[in-house]
């Protein structure tokens, strides 16, 4: 793996068995889209749950496939994470939409099960880690 400096990498987040990485830009945090710190950290946490490889969410409503890229959730999920009202999640998914930040996957699971969206990682994402 080749070095990365600490003024190089944002964070690192590990998920997964295969231990995915996503390398996110302190940019992130000064972007116009988000109106605060809580908002950004609602996006990092998309980028680091889409789906490193194509694959199967299951849930009580049935299995939901997600291309690389993709994570499933809900609004109202989101809100009761990040202790945010609906609305300010509505209006953040609005923004991040208008800015290209996600966008809604042409798949749609079950309503029940969440909203598939698909996250744009190339405006934050420094690339994947050399080998």
């Amino acid at each position: 793996m080749s070095k990365i400096s600490r003024s190089d990498l944002g964070m690192i987040a590990e998920s997964g068995p295969d231990t995915h990485a996503v390398l996110i830009s302190r940019d992130v945090w000064k972007s116009p889209v988000f109106r605060n710190g809580l908002e950004a950290s609602l996006f990092v946490w998309m980028m680091t749950a889409a789906a490193p490889v194509p694959g199967t969410v299951t849930t009580q409503w049935g299995d939901v496939p997600l291309k690389t890229g993709e994570v499933l959730t809900s609004e109202r999920e989101l809100s009761k994470e990040f202790e945010m009202h609906p609305d300010a999640v509505r209006n953040l998914f609005g923004r991040m939409v208008q800015a290209g930040l996600v966008g809604r996957s042409q798949h749609q699971p079950n309503q029940q099960a969440g909203t598939v969206w698909a996250v744009n990682m190339s405006k934050f994402s420094l690339g994947a880690p050399q080998s």
